[in-house]
């Protein structure tokens, strides 16, 4: 596997180089006007102030994000409360927790996301934008369609061509434009109010079935659930420890003896890993690159299960300290999966138990990756060995 990983990263790494991409992870970032940053940038910080201009395409995240340059190329961003004042002559894709509030000009298409989402008097976007979030005021200009869906959508401003709403309260205000037709999803009938202007038609339609409404599971349906999980997961786990069993003993070994490094570790590849699959497929290199990165990424996502469940089960097993002798892979794997499908099924805390253990093990997996043979040592302790798929 390490193999095959290193070769990729390489590959990876020759074409991050050509295409001068950026990487920076400060406490603030600024860039002020006159200013001109000409590689692409991936940028991770607490603040971030930009009023210069990006000739390359942006990937931001930050607490406090406020983008009143202007920018070249498209413009990724993710934050806590976001604004944008700026001019992006393509794609502006924003997302923030709290508020996100755009005010600027936008030459191609938006994407806007935010428990607030305010289109202000003064934006204007050329082409289509998607708005989300709980609640959304429109009150600037979207020269093409508009899709707003939300609990509350306000509509105030110019949509040249068709809007489409899904919201709980839907207010329509006088002034407002809309070149095309208005179709919305609502508990409610609207009625158009005087001084809205809309040139097609106001058609009420059902709401979209996205298909993922699903019948609650009886409690007999859930065990039935979650023992087929298990017996998925066990038959899967046992071919892999039996084809990588000192691979599987050194990342487990990582994992008892170097807790904290295995979560960090495993933070930065869950949220990592993704971003080089997507990066891959912006490059020269294109989809196949990014499609195998992402496989990557799943595949060791979903192995980080079994070094936890062997983790906790030689915990378990061996209260008294380290085995003096191999144990058995298939009640070591038995006892430890049980412990997680049970720990995962429990309600309010699965999701976290499912979390913990993912990044736990994705990190321990990623340190064996690199440490190799090294691994086989940690802190002088040798790795607890496990032996055939009997005790």
């Amino acid at each position: 596997m390490k193999r095959l990983l290193l070769p990729l990263l390489g590959i990876l790494a020759g074409s991050l180089t050509a295409s001068a991409i950026e990487w920076r992870a400060v406490q603030h970032f600024d860039l002020p006007a006159g200013q001109t940053m000409s590689n692409e940038l991936w940028l991770v910080a607490d603040s971030l102030k930009w009023e210069g201009l990006a000739d390359r395409t942006l990937f931001l995240q930050a607490q406090q994000v406020d983008l009143a340059g202007q920018f070249q190329r498209d413009v990724w961003a993710l934050a806590d409360t976001l604004t944008f004042a700026g001019q992006a002559r393509q794609a502006l894709r924003v997302a923030a927790k709290r508020s996100t509030q755009i005010n600027g000009q936008v030459a191609g298409t938006l994407l806007a996301a935010g428990e607030t989402v305010q289109l202000q008097k003064g934006a204007r976007v050329a082409e289509d934008a998607v708005l989300l979030g709980q609640d959304i005021m429109i009150e600037g200009a979207v020269s093409n369609r508009l899709w707003a869906l939300g609990n509350k959508v306000t509509l105030a401003g110019h949509i040249g061509g068709t809007a489409r709403i899904v919201a709980e309260d839907i207010t329509l205000m006088p002034g407002a434009v809309i070149e095309g037709d208005l179709r919305y999803s609502a508990e409610k009938e609207l009625i158009a109010p005087e001084g809205l202007l809309i040139k097609g038609k106001l058609e009420r339609v059902p709401r979209p079935d996205f298909g993922l409404s699903l019948s609650p599971l009886t409690l007999a349906q859930t065990v039935a659930m979650q023992f087929a999980l298990f017996l998925a997961a066990l038959l899967a786990g046992l071919p892999f420890v039996a084809l990588f069993p000192s691979f599987t003993t050194r990342a487990v070994a990582q994992l008892r003896t170097q807790p904290g490094k295995c979560l960090l570790a495993g933070g930065i590849a869950l949220a990592l890993l993704p971003m080089l699959a997507v990066m891959a497929a912006l490059t020269w290199i294109g989809l196949p690159l990014g499609a195998l990165l992402l496989g990557l990424w799943a595949t060791l996502l979903y192995l980080a299960k079994f070094i936890v469940a062997i983790a906790l089960a030689v915990r378990l097993l061996t209260l008294r300290g380290q085995p003096t002798r191999p144990l058995g892979a298939l009640p070591v794997l038995v006892v430890g999966l049980f412990l997680l499908y049970v720990g995962a099924a429990l309600p309010v805390i699965g999701f976290a138990v499912q979390l913990v253990a993912a990044l736990y093990g994705l990190g321990a997996l990623v340190l064996t990756l690199f440490y190799g043979e090294r691994g086989a040592l940690v802190r002088g302790t040798e790795p607890p060995p496990l032996g055939g798929l009997s005790s």
